[in-house]
């Protein structure tokens, strides 16, 4: 069993020459040494690994396994232990960079991103900005998605709309969630202007609140000027937002299309807002 425990200044020798000898860059470790752990099996120390935090991103890096100690497991273990490590503090998404085969990294959920498309709080540090080569490869490995969860009074009719669209606009971006301060059954006219659109909502289902933990989301949607009604938990997520849109309940189907057409234009700019945030 392999477990991790923080470097300190007495190990900053024995890091840069392992380091070295494995070609990785050594010039900012002592700066940096407050984000690299040592990988134990007993007491012995058979490899080293670092992770630098900034918010809701980490930057996996100086990942090295002693020669002795080389296919065993050890690196995806260390690796591993890390971004769970830097999961435990908040971080959502975790960037690298390397010169070597990736195929190592890919085998643990990493896939290969564009330099342009990393965040600019990782593309400022000193891996991307001097360490590493541009010819390096960029990969990321999304830990956990921003959840939202949006509320109506009876999760019949706006909040299927918007989960409905977020489901499919936001795939690989946000999880999603809808209830009502009350549930009752998904509108079958609801369903019916979705699916005019291509959008099949007939698998939904109407929830109600509380079967629901608000520390469980990051951002809650009030779509009918309910928010004055919800359990204060749920008002104080770190997003909350009342949109305040018109129930069509008893109306025709165009005003059904006229909310179902506001709903996605928000929808489509909460997700792009929720990408950037986390």
């Amino acid at each position: 069993m392999i477990t991790l425990k923080p470097a300190t200044t007495a190990n900053l020798e024995y890091i840069e020459q392992l380091l070295a000898v494995n070609g990785l860059p050594i010039a900012d470790i002592p700066s940096k040494l407050d984000s690299m752990f040592l990988g134990q099996v007993d007491s012995e120390i058979v490899g080293i690994g670092g992770i630098e935090l900034y918010g809701v991103y980490g930057l996996l890096r100086s990942l090295a396994i002693a020669l002795a100690y080389r296919k065993k497991g050890y690196g995806r273990a260390i690796a591993e232990q890390l971004m769970a490590y830097a999961q435990s503090k908040g971080v959502r998404q975790v960037y690298l960079l390397t010169t070597l085969e990736s195929g190592f990294f890919t085998k643990m959920g990493f896939e290969q991103v564009d330099r342009d498309a990393v965040p600019p709080i990782i593309q400022n540090t000193s891996q991307f900005v001097s360490l590493c080569p541009t010819t390096a490869i960029c990969l990321r490995k999304v830990l956990s998605l921003p959840k939202v969860m949006f509320v109506c009074k009876k999760n019949s009719r706006r909040s299927q709309m918007a989960e409905g669209f977020t489901r499919i606009f936001g795939s690989g971006k946000v999880e999603v969630t809808s209830s009502g301060l009350e549930s009752s059954q998904v509108d079958p006219i609801t369903m019916q202007v979705m699916s005019e659109i291509g959008i099949d909502i007939s698998l939904q289902t109407s929830k109600p609140l509380s079967d629901f933990d608000p520390a469980n989301y990051d951002a809650v949607i009030s779509l009918c000027g309910c928010g004055v009604n919800l359990p204060e938990a749920w008002v104080l997520r770190d997003i909350f937002e009342d949109w305040q849109l018109d129930d069509p309940e008893g109306e025709g189907i165009d005003k059904f299309r006229e909310v179902r057409d506001l709903v996605k234009v928000k929808v489509m700019d909460l997700i792009e807002r929720l990408a950037r945030a986390y």
